[in-house]
C-alpha cells in the first residue's frame, strides 16, 4: 500500500503513562506501514505543512485515556477523524505506561484491526 493511501494517525503523547503508550503504539503502526503518523502538536500549532497533510485522508486519533485529547483537538480544528480509538478499551489504565515491545506490538495489531473496521465504514465511528 502506498504511504499516502494509509490512514493518517494522530496520537496522544500526554504526561499520563497511557498517553506515552498511545504514542508508542502509533509509532509501531507507522513503522509497520499500517498508518502514516503525523504530528499532533504541529497540527495544533497550525503549521501549514501538517494541515495540508489532512486533505483527502482518513484521519485516525489514538488516545491513551478517556479524556480523548487527540480526538478533541482534531475536532476543535474542524477535522473529523474516521476512527477515534481509546487505549482504555484495550485494558490500558491512564497511569500505565507500557514499555514492553511485545505488548506494544500486540496493542498495535489490535488497534490496526479496529482502524480497518472503522475506516471501511462510511460513517464516523468513535471507539472511545
Amino acid at each position: 500500500m502506498e504511504k499516502h493511501a494509509l490512514p493518517l494517525a494522530y496520537a496522544c503523547a500526554g504526561c499520563a503513562g497511557a498517553g506515552q503508550t498511545a504514542f508508542q503504539v502509533a509509532r509501531q503502526l507507522d513503522k509497520d506501514r499500517k498508518v502514516d503518523m503525523s504530528s499532533l502538536s504541529g497540527l495544533a500549532a497550525g503549521k501549514a505543512k501538517f494541515l495540508s497533510h489532512t486533505v483527502g485522508r482518513n484521519l485516525v486519533s489514538i488516545d491513551g485515556c478517556p479524556l480523548a485529547c487527540a480526538n478533541s483537538l482534531l475536532r476543535k480544528l474542524g477535522l473529523e477523524p474516521k476512527a477515534a480509538i481509546g487505549l482504555h478499551l484495550f485494558g490500558v489504565r491512564k497511569s500505565e505506561e507500557i514499555e514492553d515491545k511485545e505488548r506494544i506490538a500486540e496493542l498495535a495489531k489490535s488497534i490496526h484491526t479496529e482502524i480497518q473496521n472503522l475506516t471501511e465504514n462510511n460513517d464516523l465511528v468513535l471507539k472511545q
